[in-house]
């Protein structure tokens, strides 16, 4: 009988990662491209780790794994596995924690700048042989301006930073930061985010998505900020309310948005967001750069490695908590 720790790989990922993985006498890889529910409950039998980057890990998989001990993400966000199932059996969940945060937060910049600027519209002007659209003024600079983060964790705050060094004024909104902390990154902190909308200019968004956050600006949230305001989602689908955007949108009641999730992905043509000229969007691919994809799948595969030898750390574990998670353990 094999002592080898056999580990299923729910789509690969970057080279140097899956060499960690590889490296290993110890373990045994399984790799599969094909992330249907049936395909990797097929496969779940006798694994010890599941790695995943878009595969939905669901009960019903875990359910076929008896010997499963961990699940790594290739990322931070966390809907598409099952904690229900995780959770009871103790199951790690580990995520790239600090892999994605440059990469994420200069993709938030590139979409404020970009709107901002009015980048798309001159450089269409620019193509239509109109010289003179110079003269619109149509751009605003970001200098003193009021950015609203919500969601200040590792990501947010690399985004305040950011936006310290444009000379913006930057409040931020984590039920879970005490004041001192926000301070600390770079953020005025403020409670109740939703009675300053109406002087906010950018809103940005980095919670993960939860029962409590989806949604999180529907059409009282963007009916309630300036008709100059501009909001970005680079977190996860479903926090802004598409339709609610997309009327916030044509009627005017928001300037733009940068949009890099959506509820589908990917996504469909009769999505109407795809119809709109003051809507800047990006395939969910605000990470995924090159340097940003390799220290994921670095990342992913290391959990894993750390988890064996007992030395994963529970900054890494998204649900260390409700499982009561240590090191070592």
């Amino acid at each position: 009988m094999s002592n080898k720790k056999k580990v299923l790989i729910a789509q690969s990922f970057h080279p140097d990662g899956m060499a960690l993985l590889e490296a290993r006498d110890d373990i045994e890889m399984i790799i599969t491209e094909d992330l249907s529910e049936d395909n990797l409950t097929k496969l779940a039998g006798g694994v010890h780790a599941i790695t995943t980057r878009n595969a939905i890990i669901s009960g019903r998989i875990m359910a076929e794994a008896p010997d499963l001990q961990i699940v790594s993400r290739h990322g931070v966000g966390t809907d598409n596995i099952d904690f229900t199932h995780a959770n009871p059996r103790k199951i790690p969940v580990a995520i790239a924690a600090t892999a994605n945060a440059v990469s994420v937060a200069e993709h938030v910049f590139m979409f404020l700048l970009a709107l901002a600027k009015e980048a798309k519209w001159y450089d269409a002007e620019m193509r239509n042989d109109n010289f003179g659209c110079r003269l619109s003024m149509k751009a605003v600079d970001v200098q003193q301006r009021t950015l609203l983060i919500l969601g200040v964790g590792r990501i947010g705050r690399r985004v305040a930073k950011i936006a310290k060094a444009f000379n913006m004024r930057v409040v931020g909104a984590d039920p879970y930061l005490s004041e001192d902390e926000m301070a600390m990154r770079d953020c005025e902190p403020v409670r109740d985010w939703r009675a300053i909308l109406p002087n906010v200019d950018f809103v940005t968004i980095h919670t993960p998505k939860t029962p409590e956050t989806t949604g999180i600006l529907n059409t009282v949230e963007l009916d309630a900020l300036p008709n100059h305001a501009i909001v970005i989602n680079c977190a996860r689908g479903g926090l802004i309310d598409e339709g609610a955007l997309y009327n916030a949108l044509t009627q005017n009641k928001i300037r733009a948005a940068g949009v890099d999730v959506f509820d589908v992905e990917p996504t469909t043509p009769d999505n109407k967001l795809l119809q709109l000229e003051n809507l800047l969007m990006s395939p969910h691919s605000a990470a995924t750069t090159q340097e940003g994809a390799r220290r994921m799948g670095i990342s992913c595969a290391q959990s894993v490695l750390d988890y064996f030898d007992g030395k994963l750390d529970p900054d890494f574990v998204f649900n260390a908590k409700e499982i009561s998670y240590q090191q070592g353990q």
